[in-house]
């Protein structure tokens, strides 16, 4: 996992002010199993404003499903898609929206929650994500069923406890380069090893 460089963030993590608006982001390969189809069908059913970033690449059939799915439920106004980010640019991206969503139907280690909280950004995703149990144990975010009517009411949670944002962006980042710094997995490596052969 890469996390930044403490320095490198544009302003820390309050960096981002909050408003009516929030800001959700997505940022991997735009692929089925990723759930967006569900998420945009959730977001048009919430009475709360929205934009939605979609910063990926995926299979052009896909894409273009996708694109039909957001003009027949009326987001277009709301729906912008980023094209592919990396390096700097990535952290950038996810510094400053207010929500990293990732509700895939199936998700291993999912780097990109990672890199979401390091830069501060809380997540919302779906409990099949691998690293959906630390996200609730550590209350970084908030976790989905992959079903639509799941999805609506944790964003209706999620809009009526802003405040947790605030919390979750203070806090993150210092939790995650404790948890997931490459010091502190070495360590849990060394530790599981000699656990193996004890």
């Amino acid at each position: 996992v890469r996390l930044p460089a403490p320095d490198a963030l544009a302003g820390g993590p309050t960096a981002v002010a909050y408003s009516q608006v929030l800001c959700f982001g997505f940022l991997s390969r735009v692929d089925p199993k990723k759930g967006l189809d569900i998420f945009l069908q959730a977001l048009s059913e919430v009475s709360f404003p929205f934009v939605f970033k979609i910063a990926g690449e995926g299979e052009e059939d896909y894409v273009q499903t996708l694109k039909a799915l957001i003009t027949e439920l009326q987001l277009e106004p709301f729906v912008e898609w980023c094209g592919w980010k990396e390096g700097d640019e990535k952290f950038f991206f996810l510094e400053n929206i207010d929500v990293f969503v990732l509700p895939s139907h199936n998700e291993n280690f999912a780097n990109s929650v990672v890199e979401s909280l390091a830069v501060g950004t809380p997540v919302f995703v779906s409990q099949y994500v691998g690293l959906a149990d630390y996200v609730d144990a550590k209350k970084l975010g908030w976790i989905c069923d992959t079903t639509v009517d799941s999805v609506v009411s944790t964003l209706r949670e999620l809009a009526d406890n802003r405040q947790e944002l605030s919390r979750i962006r203070s806090l993150a980042p210092q939790l995650i380069q404790n948890d997931f710094s490459k010091t502190t997995l070495a360590e849990k490596y060394s530790h599981a090893y000699k656990e193996c052969y004890r």
